[in-house]
């Protein structure tokens, strides 16, 4: 998969892919759905990137010290227990809340990894493995397997460089 960061129309937009769905755009707001059922508990995604940081030319105001600093990328993996009430199914996540959910801290995470890369690995795939870290004392079964991966790392605060590019393939979970 490609995703490339880019303009779109007024706004700047991270190229990015997730498990999930696409739910619904109002007015400028997206309402997007994060993970897919899962119900196993592997050790860590493996795969493979290739990674071109453009430069970071594009801010509304959260982070202007990045301004002119290469762009981060991410891949991020985590598995989430069922929620109650209006917190059940996969994480709803809108456009007008950046940075939420903290995938780190909520209580639903049972396992977290990410991998966040600000060089160009030079046109070159480059293999990668993270370990998902489960919460001590954790033995719930997993709901759902969130995967994101972004050529911005900070695109949810409309921050990144425009034509920053991260291809991924391949991905796999190992087993211990």
């Amino acid at each position: 998969a490609k995703m490339e960061s880019t303009m779109a129309v007024v706004k700047f937009a991270a190229g990015n892919i997730f498990t999930g769905k696409f739910a619904e755009f109002k007015v400028m707001v997206a309402r997007l759905e994060w993970g897919v059922p899962f119900t196993s508990r592997p050790h860590s995604l493996k795969g493979w990137y290739d990674y071109k940081p453009g430069i970071i030319n594009c801010d509304e105001g959260k982070y202007p010290e990045l301004m002119g600093q290469p762009d981060i990328m991410q891949i991020m993996v985590a598995l989430v227990a069922e929620g109650e009430g209006e917190d059940a199914g996969p994480f709803v996540v809108n456009s007008n809340k950046p940075g939420e959910p903290n995938l780190k801290t909520n209580p639903r995470v049972i396992a977290y990894g990410d991998l966040l890369s600000d060089q160009s690995t030079g046109g070159e795939y480059l293999e990668f493995e993270i370990p998902l870290v489960y919460r001590e004392g954790d033995t719930r079964t997993p709901a759902y397997v969130i995967i994101v991966a972004c050529a911005s790392y900070r695109g949810d605060y409309f921050t990144g460089g425009v034509g920053s590019t991260l291809y991924v393939d391949g991905f796999s979970f190992t087993y211990r």
